[in-house]
Formats: C-alpha cells, structure tokens, sequence
C-alpha cells in the first residue's frame, strides 16, 4: 500500500515537473488566444483614437458671449437754449447727489438753465473686453424732459454701472466704464419739426472707456466634470495658447476655477476677432498621440481641398498650431477659392504670411469673406501685409477701401500712407494720397473720423453751410476762396478767408471750435445740397451680406439670390463682429452659401450604393416617395 502511494506521489509530482516545462517553453494555446485578442482589441482602440480624434468643444461650453449693458444718469451742457428743468423723478435727484458728491456748486440752478439737460445714457461692454477699450455711448433725453433738443450738447464725465431691477427699486452693481463727448445727431441739418424725435437723442463715438476687463469663462459638461479634467482641458489649451509678460515669463490663458470652470484670457493675435478664437479653442484635440495626429493631419489635408469641408479643416489645422503650416501652403494651390480663403486666413492667425495674396483676392472678389479676410489681413506683421492693404485702398468699391484702410490703421497705426492727424477730442482726420474716383467717408459708430480718398478735393460753388450752430462757410458762385465765420452771442464775431480746399475747410473749423458732430453735419449737408465734388458715404465697413451658389465643388458667385442660404459652415460663420477695430467687429452680418450636399439631392448619385432611405423603403415595401 505504501509502495503505491509513493508511486502515484512521483507520477504526479513528475507530471507537474514536465507540466511546468513545457508551459515555459510553449503557452498552451487559451492563453495565447486571450493575449492575442487583448492585443487587438488595444490595437482597434488606438486606430479608433487616431480617425476619431475627440475635440474640446464636446466636452465644454464657453459662456461670457454677451455683452454687458450699463447705465447712468447724465447732465448735458451746451444747449443753445433747447435745454430745460427735468421734473421731480428718482433719475433727477441721483444726478443731484452726483453733482454734489463731485463738489459742483448750485447744482439747482444748473439743472433749471435752458443751456443743459438731464439725459438717460446707455453703452455695452462687450465680451472680452479690455481696460481702456472705447464704447460708443447713447444718449436720450427721458420721456417726460422739458429738453427739446440734444444739437451741439456735450455730456459731462459720467459713471457708468451695471444696474438690476429689484423688489426694493433699481440696485447699483460694479462701475465698468466712464463717457464723455460731443453728442452726435446723425442724419440732419435743420430743426424740423418733422424730426422732433430724432433730436433728443444721439450717440458719443468712443466717448466711454472700459474700467474692468472682462475675460470667458469655459464650462465643462455636467457628466464631463471634475478637478482632473478641468486641469487637463486647461493644460491642453495653454499648450496651444499662452503669451509673454512684460518680464518675459511665459504665461498660461487658461486657468481651472474649480472642477466644472476655465478662466480663458485672450490671446492678443485675436483681440479684433474673439469669435475666432472661441472656435479654435473648441477644435484643440482633447486627447491625441503622435500617430493619432499625424494621421487626422493626412485627413485634413483631404478635407481641405473640399469647399464643402474646407472651413471646418482649417480650424483643426489652426489648432494643431504651426505644425500644420506646411499643409496649409499647399492649400493656397486648390482650385476652390473657399480652400485658397480658409487656408489663408488660418495661415495669418499663425504668423504666416503665405497667404496674403489669397486673402487680398477674397477681399476683390468674394463679398461674403471680405470682413473675414480684411481682420486676418490686420493680423499679419508682414510688409506684403501692408502692401496689399495699400493697393486695396485704390479699388473702387466703398467697403474694399474704407475697409483696408480700418485694417491698415489696426495693422500699424503710424503707417505714413495713413496720413493721420489728430483733433480734439479724439477726432482723426485722414487726406490719403490714392489712385481712383474721390470718395469722402464719415462714421457714425466705433470711432470718430473723416477719410478723404484722393488729394486736393474742393468744394462746388456757390458754397452756403453749418458746421455745427455757430460756424457758417460761404462761398460765391465765381469764388476760389471760402469765407469762415464764428458767430456766437456775447462774443465777437471772427470772420476769415481761405482758399477754396475741403480739408482746408475742415482744419480751420476745428480750430474755431468744431467738434466731430459738426464736421459729420457740415459735409452731410455739403451732399445733400450738391457741394461735394465726391460721394459721401458713411460707416462703409463691409458686411458678409452677399450669398452665392456652390455647384459642385467649384463655388460660383450668386449675384441674383436676396435670400441667405446655408452657412460657410456650421461654425465658421456664426458671427460676424469681426471688429476691423474689433475693427470688427464690427462689421455684423453673416456668409452665406447654398451647400453642395442639399443640391446633390436632385441630380444622380456618384455612390451606387443605397442610401438609408432607399434601403428602408425596400424593407417595408414601399416606394421612396
């Protein structure tokens, strides 16, 4: 019995031996086939990443789009005597308190004069907006004012606030801006009655400076959120986006608040175009190795070529960052003028100037990217920048000229071809010396100033006109000279003549005591009454207003087509205050163009297959109709 124990014992122990042997020379094949399928599961995974790269903008939001509204109360002075005494009213004794903590004496006696009037006064603060940036600022007289009119007024330095309706009556919250200025009233030379409204209320161009600075806050969806992706958002942003102090530290934009907020600061190359940099921003890969990027490269490089593709592309490729210059460049050679746009114009928000040629043509040709391309043209630090700017300030349309030269002076303000000179009060008057028919422009939003295009421009004869209430310019039919005289009650009459030259005409009456608003009205009443040897336009930043028909891949003008189509794209152009000066900003509108996948709809198919619809149809047996 012991003799056989000991014999199963060596029996099993030496199966186990050889057992053990031969699994390390030879795994048994369950093993392998776990291993191998493990292996290729991963191997499935990482190619998945590399062709389906996930990007921020599904995992956040960016909230601070909106512009902040502030209001104050406001005393006018300088009223020829369409002033008057506001009633009793809650905005009538917060303007006294004001005068009185600001150390002004008699402040009754000043609300009574006819000479001033109390005035509602309102400005937006936009998104991202920086300390010292100018607002344009409105002014009204209220509902129930014994002011007539707001002509030739001047708004003293008033606060304004960002106020809320409450329960307990209208709260006071932070003071971001301050305004001041000349009042404006746009659009008439004469007291009509007609036109009582309109005199009552106006706009101060630039009068408000910004306190505060406003910054975007980045909001992470409510499954998404935590410490750890907050960070890693943030980390993956700052390696794309970051900028110098004046120490020469390299400093992060983006900052996580907590685990489901971003603090997101601007990046300086798009202080004229934050809708931009939003959407660049929502195209960083959250999550992407090498290979993965190399490869999503290689599908870009495809899908920019394609006009219907092209937009969202080259937001990737600007994304990715430099590394994408290369792809970009060949882009510029695509038959598409889309492709040749989106790729200039993320090539100019890189710091590359390989597209300006591109972009000059968008500006030329295509209206619907003009704004787009004239703000990435502003952007370029580059001579062939300038020079492009210079030469489309001689074409003939409004908005191509007065829209280089707004990009031109956001570009390199001291540009000699600018010919700038500053007037009071901020005003700037430009004489450009260009080549083309003579135009004349004015603003009546963002910034005051006159721009002459062409040299040595006069008036035509006989001259009669205001500038503003107390300064007449007169002329005879047979006159080369023009006589300028101030007239004002209580003051000596100055009289003066002087050669027969608009830009003369213009000097010499604000050095009699002009203000933009009266410059503004003396040339507006100088066309209406024929004296201008040029068109007069006004505010002529172009617009993304005009549509046109992509057929195929080839996109075609559509110059009969009122209605907007299908975006550029479903991001690209979403917003248009692309300032030219914001710049930009202003300029609001939006790009349109009829997408080549809805027209494909009536024509035959280049894929045999069928579509889902056709196989659903077979299903159920019913015909596609």
């Amino acid at each position: 019995m012991l003799a056989r124990t000991l014999v199963l014992t060596i029996a099993v122990t030496t199966l186990g031996c050889q057992n053990t042997l031969l699994r390390s020379q030879s795994p048994d094949k369950e093993p392998m086939t776990k291993m191998s399928s493990k292996k290729k599961s991963k191997s499935k995974d990482e190619f998945a990443n590399t062709t389906e790269t996930k990007l921020l903008g599904e995992y956040m939001s960016v909230h601070g789009n909106s512009p902040v509204v502030l209001q104050s109360v406001g005393l006018v002075t300088g009223l020829d005597g369409t002033g008057g005494d506001p009633p009793p009213s809650v905005a009538r004794t917060e303007l006294r308190e004001e005068m009185t903590r600001r150390g002004v004496k008699q402040p009754e006696s000043i609300l009574k004069s006819k000479s001033t009037a109390l005035v509602m006064v309102r400005a937006y603060l936009p998104p991202l907006a920086r300390k010292g940036q100018e607002l344009d600022i409105e002014v009204r007289l209220p509902p129930n004012s014994n002011a007539e009119s707001l002509r030739g007024g001047w708004l003293m330095e008033t606060r304004l606030t960002e106020q809320q309706a409450t329960a307990g009556g209208i709260k006071e919250g932070k003071e971001y801006a301050v305004a001041r200025g000349p009042i404006l009233i746009s659009g008439s030379d004469t007291e009509d009655k007609s036109r009582a409204a309109q005199f009552k209320r106006g706009i101060i161009l630039a009068g408000g400076r910004s306190l505060a600075e406003r910054d975007l806050m980045i909001v992470l969806r409510n499954d998404f959120r935590s410490v750890r992706n907050a960070k890693r958002i943030s980390d993956r942003i700052s390696e794309r986006f970051y900028h110098y102090n004046k120490y020469g530290n390299r400093e992060a934009l983006a900052s996580g608040k907590s685990d489901q907020q971003i603090e997101l600061k601007l990046h300086p190359r798009y202080r004229d175009n934050d809708w931009r940099y939003k959407q660049v921003v929502r195209h960083i890969a959250f999550k992407e190795t090498e290979v993965a990027g190399r490869l999503r490269q290689q599908q870009l490089r495809q899908q920019i070529m394609n006009p219907v593709t092209a937009a969202k592309a080259a937001l990737q490729f600007e994304a990715i960052g430099r590394k994408s210059i290369p792809f970009l460049k060949r882009a510029l050679e695509g038959d598409a003028l889309e492709t040749r746009f989106h790729a200039a114009a993320a090539l100019a928000y890189l710091g590359d100037a390989s597209g300006v040629a591109a972009l000059a043509e968008s500006v030329r040709d295509e209206p619907s990217y003009r704004a787009h391309a004239l703000a990435a043209l502003a952007v370029i630090e580059d001579t062939d920048a300038l020079l492009a700017l210079r030469e489309l300030m001689n074409e003939r349309s409004a908005e191509v000229r007065y829209g280089a030269f707004r990009a031109l002076t956001v570009l390199d303000k001291t540009d000699p071809s600018l010919r700038t000179e500053r007037f009071p009060d901020g005003f700037t008057f430009h004489e450009l010396d260009v080549e083309g028919d003579p135009m004349i422009h004015i603003t009546h939003r963002k910034k005051p100033e006159v721009v002459m295009f062409g040299l040595n421009q006069k008036f035509k004869m006989p001259v009669a006109l205001w500038a503003g209430r107390h300064i007449m310019i007169r002329a005879r039919d047979d006159s080369e000279n023009v006589v300028i005289s101030r007239y004002q009650v209580g003051k000596k009459e100055i009289r003066e003549t002087i050669p027969n030259s608009i830009s003369g005409v213009i000097r010499k009456a604000v050095d009699l005591g002009a203000s933009y608003p009266d410059i503004a009205e003396l040339l507006m009443q100088a066309q209406r009454q024929h004296n201008l040897p040029s068109r007069l336009e006004i505010d002529a930043l172009p617009q993304a207003r005009n549509s046109f028909r992509r057929v195929g891949s080839v996109a075609k003008k559509d110059d009969d087509s009122d209605s907007e189509s299908t975006d550029l794209s479903d991001d690209l152009a979403a917003k248009m205050d692309v300032k030219l000066t914001q710049m930009a900003d202003d300029g609001a509108g939006r790009a349109s163009v009829v997408d080549a996948r809805k027209e494909t709809s009536s024509t035959t198919r280049s894929d045999p297959r069928p579509t889902l619809r056709e196989r659903m149809a077979r299903m159920f047996g019913r015909s596609e109709n």
